[in-house]
């Protein structure tokens, strides 16, 4: 289906965004409890790992910044 190790997948996480990986991951366990699959179940369970191993690409690549004002402390230091 599609390559799963680590370079390859670093490549999708650039190119897939988390919608498409949860599209992506709808369609394929649906083909799969359908039967409805030309790959065997291993190789489904493989591509379905990999769409994982990409969405924790995407979260660990994320930054959270915040600011933080402390108008109380502002105040007491201009006193």
């Amino acid at each position: 289906m599609f390559k799963t190790d680590k370079k390859s997948l670093e490549r999708l996480s650039f190119s897939f965004d988390e919608r498409d990986i949860a599209n992506f991951r709808a369609v394929l366990e649906h083909l799969k409890s359908n039967g409805l699959l030309n790959i065997s179940q291993e190789e489904a369970q493989k591509a379905l790992e990999g769409l994982d191993m990409i969405g924790k690409l995407k979260l660990d690549g994320k930054v959270y910044a915040f600011h933080v004002d402390d108008s109380y402390a502002a105040y007491e230091s201009n006193k």
